[in-house]
């Protein structure tokens, strides 16, 4: 067995998050499985979950951060965390992009057809490489513009100039890329 991730939430944050739509939620509930669930609550869940018509503030975080690695993710002093979060930048969209039209995908063969370039397989493998490079950008410049998806801060200059925009929108992924290229800038990380 390879590293093992885990995360808590009370009853009522999963059921918030049910409610409203989350998409990690939904991939919990509907792709996993209970362990142990005597008094069901899975199926509760499941019964209040309410897919939401549109996932465009998810959309919009995985393009900012993956416009942010465009610009400046080759200059960026941790490549394996760039690399990771293009990848995630790339499923968010293709994941959301797919709830809005009804049926949630995950795998990565489902989620390549809704993107069939050729950039789209080798952006879902960079999570595995430690390199972010000019063909990485490259890439992910491509498949964004394919997705029509526009550069949210396109006179950004440095890559803090995408801070305010991760603030306003809670791109909390994107905060965090930031924070830690920051500290590795600075020797802290």
């Amino acid at each position: 067995m390879g590293p093992v991730s885990l995360s808590t939430y009370s009853i009522n944050d999963l059921t918030e998050k049910a409610e409203n739509g989350d998409l990690f939620v939904w991939h919990c509930l509907f792709e996993g499985r209970a362990i142990h669930d005597p008094e069901h609550v899975f199926d509760g869940l499941r019964a209040r979950f309410r897919l939401r018509s549109s996932y465009e503030l998810e959309i919009g975080h995985g393009a900012a951060l993956a416009w942010l690695l465009v610009r400046f993710g080759r200059t960026m002093p941790n490549a394996a965390l760039a690399a990771r979060r293009a990848t995630w930048a790339v499923r968010t969209i293709l994941i959301a992009r797919s709830a809005e039209y009804g049926s949630p995908k995950f795998s990565a063969h489902e989620l390549e057809t809704l993107a069939p370039i050729d950039e789209t397989p080798r952006l879902m493998q960079l999570k595995n490489t430690h390199v972010f490079g000019r063909s990485a950008a490259k890439d992910l410049r491509h498949f964004l513009e394919w997705c029509d998806l526009a550069d949210p801060v396109p006179d950004a200059r440095v890559e803090i100039d995408f801070d305010p925009l991760f603030i306003a929108s809670g791109n909390s992924v994107g905060l965090h890329l930031l924070s830690h290229s920051h500290e590795d800038w600075l020797g802290y990380g």
